[in-house]
């Protein structure tokens, strides 16, 4: 007999494992899959007890031990799924209630015998409320046949406990199996590294979310590489998940973190019609992952994450995704570390005023008092960095007019060029002031210039209050980059990284060439000036090699447009009557 009693379990169980699996089959469809988790929850529950009820009434009996061994499969499975709090408590009540109700209508079953079945599982919501104890299905479902051998007042039948521990076993494989199904299939939508979501992770969400008004904001990271090869590909992998996990605690749970790329990461942001809200929570969000330093556990000073940031508002699609990403290629080929946001027709640059702005210009102010203290006691320095910003505002306008740059980075890039020889504060002056050529031992220490500009700024970025403003992180942005990559090279034999091409900031590029540019023609301790036909010759030698060929050939076009030519003029040619 009991041999009877347990196929009939088995056949029961199986009966209710095949309607959970189908259900969780029809999560995976994709035009489904716009439900929300608790829905399926919830149809879960409803479908196994009409089932239960439809067999013990319509087909043959069934002990009512399988009533509260079911729900607690129910509320084990349904608490692997990721919910808030007001949907997870409607699924374990919608649960209980079936379960209750069900086993209230039972035939056949004395009272007593009800509640005895009911109590493990109203213990369970209890303990599950109280967060007391992780509920698990077999360890409490066990307490049914154990009180039916020491409560024998129950009158469980050998039917009822047979039917008790089979289903129990069933049922218990069968939760370990599917939790670990689920796992894995979790697992295979996230980034090892970052636990965000990968690829196919952020094609299931966008399948979801398609049609829906969104944000998506690119990120990528500045100077990622630098990192990589300075540091060492573990202190990059502590980069990456330190800026995944900043992203993962400036969004709120429904929004979408995914790695895109090596070194990008993209933010799907569900939204109203407005869109400035969104301005100022990216603004935030790009603040709070570049304003603090990140620790990488390589036993020196931390380091901080510069990003650039492209964002598009629109209903979600592959356009959107291009509009950013768009939209991300205009701040790397600008400022870098910077948001910018594309619209219609036109993209808009950078947050910040159009105009330059009296913020702007106070920034600027002191960062030109900061490079005056800087060369403060070497001869004739002033005078080169004004000359040499001079011709990086001539030079700018003329590629802005070309379309190589946006005009509104036009000024910027011009205030934030007197900071380009900020690090030799950190030069001793008797090297500075030699008036013979440096040896390599000398050359090589002066080259550190750039880096500790690099370092100085930096420190003055974090610490003054008025860099939290759009306009002043757009200017100290540039001014970065022109310190530490002035003497960069277009072919890659440059220091201090040895980037190469369109990697080097466009910044760095048009200060590299005004920079030589007046350094030839201007007289130095250990040189007298170049003839203009000389220094002509050496930048049309140098494009492609040293310089960028497009600035190359602006310059070289508009040669005799240059700032300072009626000057340098006049001053030849009274040198020449004076003789």
């Amino acid at each position: 007999m009991w041999v009877v009693n347990v196929i009939h379990a088995c056949w029961v169980a199986a009966g209710i494992v095949g309607f959970l699996e189908a259900v969780s089959r029809l999560r995976r469809f994709r035009w489904l899959s716009p439900l929300a988790i608790w829905t399926w929850d919830i149809l879960d529950s409803a479908i196994v007890f009409l089932a239960l009820g439809a067999w013990e009434w319509a087909i043959d009996g069934l002990s009512v031990t399988i009533l509260p061994i079911t729900a607690m499969v129910l509320m084990d499975l349904h608490r692997l799924a990721e919910r808030k709090r007001g949907p997870a408590t409607a699924v374990t009540l919608v649960t209980l209630a079936g379960c209750v109700s069900l086993c209230a209508a039972w035939p056949g079953a004395a009272w007593t015998t009800k509640i005895a079945m009911c109590a493990p599982l109203a213990l369970a919501v209890v303990l599950r409320a109280l967060k007391a104890f992780p509920l698990r299905a077999a360890p409490l479902v066990w307490a049914l046949p154990v009180m039916g051998v020491f409560l024998p007042r129950l009158r469980m039948s050998l039917f009822d406990l047979v039917s008790a521990v089979v289903t129990t076993l069933l049922f218990a494989a069968y939760c370990y199996e599917r939790r670990n199904r689920e796992r894995v299939w979790r697992e295979s939508t996230l980034d090892p590294l970052t636990r965000c979501l990968n690829r196919r992770g952020a094609d299931l969400w966008m399948h979801k979310h398609a049609g829906k008004r969104v944000v998506a904001v690119i990120i990528d990271l500045d100077d990622f590489k630098f990192v990589n090869d300075t540091y060492g590909h573990d202190a990059g992998d502590r980069f990456l998940q330190e800026t995944a996990r900043r992203l993962q605690a400036s969004v709120c749970p429904e929004d979408a973190v995914i790695r895109w790329g090596g070194d990008e990461f993209l933010l799907l942001l569900p939204c109203s019609e407005s869109e400035e809200p969104v301005k100022r929570r990216v603004h935030d969000i790009h603040h709070r992952l570049t304003g603090f330093p990140a620790d990488l556990g390589r036993g020196g000073q931390p380091l901080y994450l510069r990003a650039s940031v492209g964002v598009a508002a629109g209903p979600l699609n592959k356009a959107l995704i291009q509009r950013a990403d768009q939209a991300l290629l205009r701040t790397k080929r600008s400022s870098k570390n910077a948001v910018t946001v594309w619209q219609e027709e036109t993209s808009e640059g950078p947050w910040v005023a159009d105009d330059v702005t009296r913020e702007l210009r106070f920034s600027a102010a002191f960062l030109s008092a900061l490079a005056q203290v800087a060369e403060w006691g070497i001869p004739g320095l002033a005078d080169h960095v004004a000359r040499v910003q001079a011709y990086v505002r001539w030079l700018a306008r003329l590629a802005s007019a070309r379309g190589l740059l946006p005009e509104e980075e036009v000024e910027p890039i011009a205030m934030a060029s007197v900071a380009h020889d900020i690090g030799k504060a950190a030069i001793a002056r008797e090297i500075l002031l030699k008036p013979d050529r440096l040896h390599s031992a000398e050359y090589a220490y002066v080259r550190g210039h750039t880096e500790s500009g690099r370092d100085m700024l930096e420190r003055v970025i974090q610490q003054w209050q008025l860099a939290q403003d759009p306009s002043a992180r757009r200017l100290f942005a540039h001014a970065l980059d022109i310190a530490w990559c002035h003497h960069e090279r277009w072919d890659g034999t440059g220091y201090p990284r040895g980037l190469a091409g369109a990697d080097i900031p466009l910044a760095a590029r048009l200060t590299a060439i005004a920079d030589v540019l007046d350094a030839l023609l201007s007289r130095r301790p250990y040189k007298d000036p170049w003839p203009e036909q000389q220094v002509f010759h050496y930048f049309r030698e140098q494009r492609g090699r040293q310089f960028d060929p497009n600035l190359v050939d602006l310059l070289l076009e508009h040669w005799h447009g240059r700032p300072f030519v009626e000057t340098r003029d006049a001053v030849e040619a009274g040198i020449g009557s004076a003789d």
